[in-house]
């Protein structure tokens, strides 16, 4: 487990329980209607981001160098979870993408309960280089807005099948934007996703293969990088689809997002922990 004060902690566990209840009540609105819970439902998804924040902010006053921040297990994930949550609360408020929160906070607060186990971004010591801060920042956001990429191609699978089922609920049709509206956000976010994700990635390898305690064969073959590589290479092909043919758009386009979105996941919560060479 990674060590953090009190403080903070208590902090990450209010935040948490925000964002609970602000999931919990983004379900029950879609799902039976609760016009009382959906007005209070940014209010909460709002206190989980400022309890977050302060929480990253608190831990950045007490360390020397801020960018030590961006080593820390704990607090990138943290910070992994406000991006998320961050783009489910700009659905809240926007009627273009309504119902999107539904599909999104659960997926934040996963990875804001991961921040507990301790699977998580590596902990590094020593100083922190520029190259890493650039790495970081753009690997994270990159990993952040793909997964809000996979998560508008579920939303966008889930609704897809709603409207082509013979028992068509309207009343559900009438909580949930319009399909257009979650396609359009998927693919968005998949691009600039990857843009990020590609600098990111370009950061970290270049630097691994200059590094002098690390042989290159050792690298070539962690299962962290080499996993990282095939997601890449994934996303490549689906975006570049995504762009350049129209008819890809849609349902392939949505699956392939999902694809990628529960990859990355794994990637980030499960293949790191086993990576001595990135860790």
């Amino acid at each position: 487990m990674i060590s953090v004060s009190s403080i903070q902690l208590f902090l990450a566990v209010l935040s948490t329980v925000a964002l609970s209840i602000a999931t919990t009540g983004a379900v029950l609105r879609v799902r039976y209607r609760q016009a009382g819970v959906g007005r209070v439902i940014p209010s909460i998804t709002a206190l989980f981001l400022i309890l977050s924040t302060v929480g990253l902010v608190w831990h950045a006053a007490q360390v020397t160098d801020v960018r030590h921040i961006l080593a820390n297990r704990f607090d990138v994930t943290i910070l992994l979870a406000v991006m998320v949550g961050a783009v489910a609360f700009h659905s809240q408020i926007r009627k273009g993408l309504r119902g999107l929160d539904t599909f999104m906070l659960p997926v934040a607060l996963l990875i804001q309960v991961s921040a507990f186990a301790g699977i998580s971004p590596p902990t590094l010591s020593g100083s922190i280089r520029a190259w890493f801060v650039v790495h970081q920042v753009s690997f994270i956001v990159g990993s952040a807005l793909l997964i809000c990429g996979g998560v508008a191609g579920g939303a966008y699978l889930f609704l897809r099948r709603v409207l082509r089922s013979k028992q068509r609920r309207s009343d559900l049709l009438w909580r949930l934007a319009p399909l257009e509206s979650w396609e359009r956000s998927g693919r968005w976010s998949l691009l600039l996703g990857f843009i990020c994700f590609t600098f990111g990635g370009l950061t970290g390898i270049c630097q691994a293969s200059r590094s002098a305690t690390t042989p290159r064969g050792d690298w070539m073959s962690d299962a962290f990088i080499v996993s990282c590589i095939v997601v890449w290479c994934l996303y490549a092909i689906g975006v570049g689809a995504t762009w350049a043919i129209p008819q890809f758009r849609g349902r392939r386009s949505a699956q392939l997002a999902v694809v990628g979105g529960v990859l990355l996941v794994v990637l980030l919560l499960v293949v790191e922990k086993l990576s001595g060479v990135h860790q």
